[in-house]
């Protein structure tokens, strides 16, 4: 049965967005390359397999070919966040988008990567593509849940209405108590925030 070792977040750059180094026996997944993670990446890993991307605004993606260059792995993320890769709406000096790396996923895709099962439940709202990543009884948050807060939507491509039916989703259909890996900021459970989440879909 493959296990989770450990997993390991480093904050990235102006943001302070959390890139993840999740630890199986003898390969890492990477979560969320932003700004300068190749350099901490490189200092830790030894066979990362695969890069996930919660949601493709560029503080979260901004090293990502880099990494994919370093060790020939591709990147994955939901295809309605293909607007932040493609054209820039941010106008942030991120390399150009290079298709060869990029893996688009439908709406909720599961994928297998050596026997470890993940799920990219999408949940819009503060990005058309927004996804909480689930793996092996962890959930990756992205900018969807925080501790003690919820993502903005108040951005180009973000939506309250579909934050509040992402979050209304979320409090009827995750029901496992499951540690939280969030985007910026503390690690938290999901049900430290299901009183939270309730706040905002009233």
């Amino acid at each position: 049965m493959v296990m989770i070792m450990k997993i390991e977040k480093q904050a990235m750059g102006e943001y302070q967005t959390n890139c993840y180094i999740v630890y199986f026996d003898d390969f890492e997944i990477l979560i969320d390359t932003g700004v300068n993670a190749l350099e901490w990446i490189e200092s830790r890993v030894s066979n990362p397999v695969a890069i996930l991307l919660t949601h493709g605004h560029f503080d979260h993606m901004w090293d990502i070919y880099k990494v994919a260059r370093r060790y020939n792995i591709k990147v994955f993320i939901n295809h309605r966040d293909r607007v932040f890769l493609e054209d820039n709406p941010f106008g942030q000096e991120i390399e150009m988008f290079q298709p060869q790396y990029i893996n688009f996923l439908e709406d909720n895709a599961k994928l297998n990567f050596q026997g470890v099962d993940i799920t990219f439940h999408h949940l819009p709202g503060h990005s058309k593509g927004s996804s909480i990543i689930e793996m092996l009884n962890c959930y990756f948050s992205g900018d969807v849940i925080f501790k003690n807060s919820i993502g903005r939507f108040d951005f180009p491509y973000s939506d309250k209405i579909e934050m509040r039916l992402s979050l209304e989703h979320i409090l009827e259909n995750f029901n496992s108590d499951y540690p939280i890996y969030p985007g910026h900021g503390e690690n938290t459970t999901l049900y430290q925030e299901r009183n939270n989440l309730k706040m905002w879909v009233r």
